[in-house]
């Protein structure tokens, strides 16, 4: 049996740690439209790469630079 790439729980409980701190920082609730996009964003790293926490916040932290400068 081939198991497939997917979000295990470890990897979830990341994205939610990582996305609590993002949103604590920024000062936004996680319904917040831009943090379901940082979510999202943060899924799709945990997903297909093999990212350390410390680089998938800085990977966050600089979509949402762009976001804010092209906003």
């Amino acid at each position: 049996m081939i198991r497939k790439a997917g979000l295990h729980g470890a990897s979830l409980m990341l994205v939610r740690r990582i996305l609590d701190d993002f949103c604590e920082e920024h000062r936004m609730a996680i319904s917040d439209r831009t943090a379901v996009e940082a979510a999202r964003l943060l899924i799709g790293l945990a997903v297909s790469e093999q990212e350390e926490p410390m680089a998938m916040r800085q990977k966050v932290e600089d979509w949402f630079s762009r976001s804010q400068r092209n906003a």
